[in-house]
């Protein structure tokens, strides 16, 4: 019993934390605790996520960014802990590592938040139709948690843009958050 109020405890404390922050920034790649080092999923950080991008703004017609929000992780998280939070998603980018095309690039973009970078020679309708098809497969995954087998379905929401729109990393970022694009707008308008 004392294990599980240690554990609660830090799930407690971590929530107050995070409450302070509005949930822009705890996603935003600013905040990706595994930027520097190796993710849960094994997957490179926001940083590798940009130097490959940086030189393609602007440029490359075919190349598209896919931020994969992973719907019911902090669920998981909250009510089975980070051990299955971890668990439920490395399934989910085994999964999309299969179901795309293995030169397609994957980041741990933050705490629920999976970016793809897929270079498609067809037009955005086309690449968002494909992703829309992988995302809707609702495949199924079976957790084991203090001795119950648990099923949960792999929830996955998208949104794409194209690289060619942008002339920078911090606008395609803006494009992405709503929040972030009126914080910019903002502070043009300031400099006006």
């Amino acid at each position: 019993d004392q294990y599980y109020s240690v554990i609660a405890e830090k799930e407690l404390v971590k929530k107050a934390l995070d409450l302070d922050r509005p949930p822009s920034d705890r996603d935003s790649q600013d905040n990706c605790q595994w930027d520097q080092t190796e993710s849960p999923t094994g997957l490179p950080g926001p940083s590798k996520a940009k130097d490959l991008l940086v030189p393609l703004f602007g440029v490359d017609p075919q190349v598209y960014v896919v931020l994969l929000k992973l719907t019911v992780l902090q669920t998981i998280e909250e009510r089975y802990g980070e051990e299955a939070a971890a668990d439920y998603m490395n399934n989910a980018v085994q999964f999309l590592m299969q179901a795309l095309r293995s030169d397609d690039r994957f980041f741990h973009w933050g705490r629920h938040v999976l970016m793809a970078v897929l270079r498609r020679k067809m037009p955005l309708g086309a690449v968002r139709m494909e992703v829309a098809r992988v995302t809707s497969t609702c495949r199924e995954h079976v957790m084991e948690v203090n001795g119950r087998r648990i099923m949960i379905a792999t929830s996955i929401a998208f949104e794409m843009l194209p690289v060619s729109q942008f002339a920078s990393f911090t606008e395609m970022l803006a494009a992405f958050d709503p929040q972030l694009r009126e914080r910019r707008d903002e502070k043009a308008a300031e400099e006006r």
